[in-house]
């Protein structure tokens, strides 16, 4: 007799969990059907960053809903004076540990595929690419025993991101 019972309290839990985890359409408000149903589907052109045979100035800056051609602000252009910035790996700014890199760290953390970005004054976070296009990680490295380094180049916003395409690295200390 308490096996049947437990029995019978264990299904009933199973289905009441069961039917509450799952959301049915006829509850969910009509705003949100309706922008299911709207949704676009994703397209190899909705991709986020170059593939192997773009560059980063073949996207075009994005802002709100429809893509528009951006020329960057008079304050983000980085192409006659330099943006003074940390080098930080891209993992402790996810973590917040925030460690002081030097070079020979940097290095190794570059071969093991990390990415190396810059923080400015202002806590603005900046890619760093080639004019190849290609990640400036390993241009980075280098630089890594200075608290300070200046970045020269054109500045991008793509998606929100924002990315510096690098002319010129140099210590600022």
């Amino acid at each position: 007799m308490k096996k049947l019972l437990t029995l019978l309290i264990i299904c009933t839990f199973s289905i009441v969990i069961i039917n509450s985890c799952g959301e049915k359409k006829q509850d969910a408000p009509q705003e949100t059907i309706e922008k299911q149903e709207q949704a676009p589907e994703t397209t190899k052109s909705d991709s986020i960053g170059p593939t192997s045979s773009e560059s980063v100035d073949q996207y075009e800056t994005t802002t709100g809903d429809a893509p528009t051609k951006e020329e960057p602000v008079a304050s983000m252009d980085f192409s006659k004076n330099p943006l003074k910035c940390k080098i930080i790996l891209l993992d402790d700014l996810a973590t917040g540990n925030h460690r002081k890199l030097n070079k020979d760290l940097a290095k190794q953390l570059v071969a093991q595929g990390k990415t190396l970005v810059v923080k400015d004054d202002n806590n603005n976070i900046y890619f760093l690419y080639n004019e190849d296009g290609t990640l400036a990680s390993k241009r980075l490295a280098g630089y890594c025993n200075n608290n300070y380094i200046g970045v020269v180049g054109k500045y991008k916003n793509v998606n929100s991101m924002n990315m510096i395409i690098v002319q010129l690295v140099e210590s600022m200390d």
